[in-house]
């Protein structure tokens, strides 16, 4: 029920908020937004792929980056008091929301659920704030992405592997497609994916490599329907497909289609293939 509490949040609480104190406008920062995460289990911090581990830190490390913590004023992070660091992870079990998942949090670590380890804990997150810039306090650089660039662009954090097992889960679910879709990163990913396939699967079956495909001229009859099995069945756009297919231009790609059809197609193996 989490995205129903933060409608509730955004809207009904906002307004109230604002009509109590005479205001106008966004309470928070921006709209309510969920991204995936991979859940690594992994007991151990050692590689730079504990993604759910480091978006953990990253939101306990958050009063630090916005300023409200002060550690060079020799402040510590339980001087704010709106963390679940403060009111979960400084407290026995028997002393917090039911809901605190600590005890998962601290096994990730290979800890137990004790004052010590919670201690330690805490300790461990001070020292790599003290260890680096308070804004990048918690920022972590993952190979191929951040998770600054992924909170504010992204809808996934984890691992390469993640993100292609999630892009399998969406292949087929959706029956109505809205404009936030279309417009993101996922959607994109998802053409660029199916369209690649298609690129495999066709050249395959014309018995062409990619680098025989590259040789060709821009109106060669393979590329042509290739580029127009692309644009019928994916959402990447015509200068993805020129780029791919080394079709010159998208200018190329969209007369090319235009002028041919299935019929005229001079390898007949390619019309088998099911899309």
């Amino acid at each position: 029920n989490l995205v129903a509490g933060m409608k509730w949040l955004q809207n009904t609480y906002t307004r109230r908020f604002n009509a109590a104190h005479k205001l106008w406008g966004h309470v928070f920062g921006g709209r309510y937004k969920a991204i995936l995460c991979e859940d690594d289990t992994r007991r151990n911090r050692s590689g730079s792929e504990d993604y759910f581990l480091t978006l953990v830190d990253y939101v306990h490390l958050n009063p630090v980056r916005a300023g409200l913590v002060q550690m060079s004023q020799g402040k510590g992070l339980l001087d704010y008091r709106w963390s679940s660091l403060r009111q979960s992870y400084s407290v026995p079990a028997n002393k917090r929301k039911p809901w605190s998942a600590v005890d998962k949090v601290l096994g990730l670590f290979g800890a137990k659920d004790d004052t010590a380890s919670r201690r330690r804990y805490i300790q461990q997150l001070e020292k790599s704030v003290l260890s680096e810039a308070e804004e990048k306090a918690g920022v972590k650089l993952p190979k191929h992405q951040t998770l600054n660039s992924t909170l504010q662009r992204g809808w996934y954090w984890g691992s390469q592997k993640f993100q292609e097992k999630m892009l399998k889960k969406l292949k087929g679910t959706r029956s109505v497609v809205d404009r936030r879709y279309r417009s993101s990163n996922m959607e994109k990913q998802h053409g660029e994916s199916r369209a690649l396939k298609l690129i495999t699967a066709y050249l395959k079956a014309a018995g062409l490599s990619r680098g025989q495909l590259k040789k060709e001229t821009g109106s060669h009859p393979v590329k042509v329907f290739i580029a127009r099995e692309i644009k019928t069945n994916t959402t990447v756009s015509l200068d993805w497909i020129s780029k791919q297919l080394h079709m010159k231009s998208a200018a190329n790609v969209s007369q090319q289609i235009r002028r041919i059809n299935r019929k005229e197609i001079a390898e007949p193996s390619l019309s088998r293939i099911v899309a």
